[in-house]
């Protein structure tokens, strides 16, 4: 239930680490999950983050990403059965809370990312920065519809899925990950019985689309909206990338 979120934004400030210290590392995490061949727009796509976002790229591909896994916070026992794209939505969660720093989609990029860093860490008063989500149609879907029509009322203060940078360890990231974990404790034997392809649009895949991406980071970031910074100069090229 989501529906506690409105009256938490409007009517009470957050206690729990009000303030961050911490800085975000600049870097900017990109993710390759399968063993698939990446296409040409999306190695030109790669190509621009790496060239014009002014700070440090690591794009981690299937290989390398136990390197990253952290013994004491392993990936959930349903990970290998995700789609691809979910395996993507999955490890944005888990790098933001744990290593913190920026995330980008493998989407051209026009924009220096170092102002937007330097904004986010000289104010300990926030934990995230990120473009303003671009509409109504890009909101997640929400299992209370009366916080949901709120949410689309005021999309305004919500950040887009595809690029941001955040501190490490935020309560925002932890519940983050925390209701992912939730939502594939509940699917693990479907997922097991019908693992996800590249999209996850195969017959008896569990997962909808934006369940484990838009359909929790959107209601967090109404939680936490007091929270967040926005600028437009992180919002990535939706054209031409696949």
């Amino acid at each position: 239930m989501f529906l506690h979120y409105k009256v938490f934004y409007f009517n009470k400030p957050h206690k729990e680490n009000d303030k961050s210290s911490e800085k975000a590392e600049e870097i900017i995490y990109c993710f390759w999950t399968g063993y698939n061949e990446m296409p040409q727009n999306r190695q030109r796509a790669l190509e621009s983050i790496y060239k014009k976002s002014a700070v440090r790229v690591k794009c981690i591909t299937a290989d390398m990403l136990d390197s990253y896994i952290l013994p004491m916070y392993p990936l959930h026992k349903a990970y290998p059965y995700l789609s691809l794209v979910h395996k993507s939505d999955y490890l944005r969660s888990y790098f933001m809370y744990h290593y913190g720093g920026g995330y980008c989609d493998i989407k051209h990029i026009n924009n220096s990312w170092k102002k937007s860093f330097n904004r986010l860490n000289k104010n300990n008063n926030h934990w995230i920065i990120g473009y303003r989500e671009l509409g109504k149609r890009g909101i997640g879907n929400c299992s209370e519809k009366n916080f949901e029509t709120h949410m689309k009322k005021h999309f305004f203060l919500l950040i887009g899925n595809c690029a941001y940078i955040f501190k490490k360890n935020t309560p925002f990231a932890k519940e983050w990950l925390e209701k992912i974990h939730d939502i594939l404790d509940q699917q693990y034997d479907n997922l097991k019985m019908n693992p996800g392809n590249i999209m996850g649009n195969n017959n008896g895949y569990p997962l909808k689309w934006s369940q484990i991406l838009a359909d929790v980071f959107h209601p967090l970031c109404l939680k936490y909206a007091a929270k967040l910074m926005y600028t437009k100069h992180l919002m990535p090229y939706f054209e031409d990338y696949r």
